[in-house]
């Protein structure tokens, strides 16, 4: 696709859009009320936030929107705004490595000892 073609936008049948109106209102009944077990939470969403605030800060730092260090990055803008706003956590390392080669960065991972 190049850059100057627009997605095509497909219309959803009657029975599809019965189908997610019954979907939407069984999740107004029942909403999710526990975190799954594999969220991330606690210290580790903590780490996470400083992490993607460090991002921002670099970014900040060397003059970049969150536009130009995504493109300069080879990533998503959206993932990226997402992932410093703090709404997701899982960028891949891939992605991660790119963004700190982009800010001019060397990204260190660890394992700490047992808590």
């Amino acid at each position: 696709m190049n850059d100057t073609t627009k997605p095509v936008k497909y219309e959803r049948t009657p029975q599809q859009r019965a189908e997610e109106k019954r979907i939407r209102e069984l999740h107004r009944q029942n909403p999710v009320r526990e975190a799954p077990m594999d969220t991330v939470s606690g210290e580790d969403a903590a780490q996470l936030l400083a992490f993607a605030a460090a991002i921002r800060s670099a970014r900040e730092a060397n003059g970049m929107s969150v536009e130009q260090l995504a493109e300069k990055a080879g990533v998503d803008a959206g993932v990226l705004a997402r992932f410093e706003s703090g709404q997701s956590f899982n960028p891949t390392v891939s992605i991660l490595s790119r963004l700190a080669h982009a800010l001019n960065r060397t990204l260190c991972l660890s394992l700490n000892g047992a808590r």
